[in-house]
């Protein structure tokens, strides 16, 4: 028996050829695996099947992946610029109510349907 760095005997490591019972053992593994910790060969999703052997995923998986990454990041760039694109309509629509400068904002009163000048004054 091997003695460990606190000078304690170290019992020696079960391996799948010393296991008592051979059901035990996850095949490539020295000790059972835990089923809900494998990676299963096939996983179903939104996408279709992905495939892995091994627990690596095949080529036709991997490229599915990265077509749903390039897809979610144009999704998240979009969603991301809204607001962007809203504040250019904002100013275009100030622009076709004559408030050209910086310094102009007009308005729509409420229930009117009129344009006023709000502001026009230097800063």
């Amino acid at each position: 028996m091997a003695i460990g760095c606190d000078n304690k005997p170290v019992p020696p490591v079960q391996t799948a050829s010393t296991s008592t019972t051979s059901g035990s053992v996850t095949p490539g593994y020295n000790y059972k695996v835990p089923q809900q910790i494998m990676t299963p060969d096939t996983v179903e999703t939104r996408l279709g099947t992905l495939k892995f052997v091994d627990g690596l995923p095949t080529k036709e998986t991997a490229q599915k992946m990265y077509d749903n990454l390039d897809f979610q990041r144009g999704v998240s760039v979009f969603l991301d610029f809204v607001p962007a694109a809203s504040l250019e309509a904002m100013r275009r629509g100030q622009i076709e109510m004559k408030a050209t400068n910086a310094n102009q904002v007009r308005y729509l009163r409420p229930f009117a349907g009129l344009s006023t000048a709000v502001s026009n004054r230097q800063c």
